[in-house]
């Protein structure tokens, strides 16, 4: 029964896996069964019952004397147990459309879905867009020009910044993670990173992986609605609006503060291409605002463009422009990233491309 269970989760399927392993620990089955239905319970979205099973599992010992894979799934718990704060949420996915529409200026013209027969679809077609996009990714380097401003209560600038990078983006394809590095260098090669902070602005990065929110591995951490269609950029779209589900998601931030810090789900929107399903652009909101730390607000918007590279058959689609607005303690702070000049690059070679024609990490300010 424990190695059923054990094969069961293997291959994902958690709630056959949990019954199994009951059964197993219900027989006389060793500690080593109590674990592993303590992984099933989390992954089913039972932080609760796992948090019982860990307990049961540690009885008198010190977590901190156990082995790491223990401390692992027990810290990974008890952030599942904190992101329960974020409770029965409405989100885009579960607003009434007129409502929705009437929020967000974007979605003026939308042609509303009579049905969610295409969903599945769009997100299987979706998801095995962004999956290929990670698995085939080469490092690139692009041009980076960021504009850091704080507005003023009547919305106007009050402090500003300029400044440019390259940006560089890099794969890891010898490790199983997923995603992207992105760091900056200034134009001499020389690593760096955006100044701001000490003059009150905010500084803000990560968007890259963004996109992973669709991929196949990390759909189940969110629930999906498809809105309908709407024209964007002149292509014929689906848009599908998304909302983390705070006891599954994986892809989980950390916004911090001088005095604190907060974990934050996302909720958004996709404005998907209809005819190849790439995604043109990205929205993402807090899931809800963070009184404890005074976060009202995160918007990340991204528009992505294809870059056709002269060595690569097939267009990459990247960030082309990136806007951030934070609400922050009162003060709300906007960044615009641009990005052009997109090369590839590896140890050997670097070459030039050129564009086709045709998806936060935000860091707070210093407290004056």
């Amino acid at each position: 029964l424990q190695e059923l269970g054990r094969t069961l989760m293997v291959q994902g399927n958690w709630e056959a896996a949990e019954n199994y392993l009951a059964q197993a620990i219900a027989a006389g089955a060793s500690k080593e069964a109590l674990l592993l239905r303590t992984r099933a319970l989390l992954e089913e979205g039972d932080p609760e019952a796992a948090s019982a099973a860990m307990k049961q599992y540690i009885g008198a010992e010190n977590i901190q004397s156990s082995p790491i894979r223990v401390r692992t799934l027990y810290s990974e718990i008890q952030l599942r147990m904190n992101l329960h704060a974020y409770g029965q949420v409405k989100s885009f996915v579960s607003a009434p459309l007129p409502s929705l529409i009437q929020a967000m200026p974007d979605l003026k013209g939308l042609e509303p879905a009579s049905s969610q027969a295409d969903l599945a679809l769009v997100l299987q077609k979706t998801g095995d867009g962004v999956r290929a996009f990670f698995d085939n990714f080469q490092n690139t380097v692009s041009t980076e020009q960021i504009r850091e401003e704080r507005l003023g209560k009547d919305g106007k600038i009050k402090d500003s910044l300029d400044q440019k990078f390259r940006y560089l983006l890099v794969t890891h394809p010898q490790t199983q993670r997923l995603g992207l590095e992105e760091f900056r260098t200034n134009l001499q090669g020389d690593r760096t990173e955006p100044t701001g902070l000490s003059s009150g602005l905010m500084l803000s990065s990560g968007f890259a992986t963004t996109s992973l929110l669709f991929h196949p591995a990390y759909q189940a951490g969110s629930t999906f609605r498809y809105l309908g269609r709407q024209t964007a950029n002149g292509r014929e779209c689906y848009v599908v609006a998304f909302a983390q589900t705070p006891d599954k998601a994986k892809m989980i931030e950390r916004f911090s503060s001088a005095a604190d810090s907060v974990l934050v789900l996302f909720q958004g929107l996709a404005w998907i291409d209809a005819e190849n399903f790439k995604i043109l652009r990205l929205r993402t909101d807090l899931l809800q605002p963070q009184d404890k730390i005074r976060l009202q607000r995160q918007t990340t918007e991204i528009s992505y463009d294809p870059v056709q590279f002269k060595q690569v058959a097939f267009a990459m689609w990247l960030p082309s422009e990136v806007a951030v607005t934070v609400q922050y303690q009162g003060r709300t702070y906007r960044n615009m990233h641009k990005y052009s000049e997109f090369k590839l690059f590896n140890t050997d070679v670097k070459d030039k491309v050129r564009p086709v024609d045709v998806p936060t990490e935000a860091t707070p300010p210093d407290q004056p």
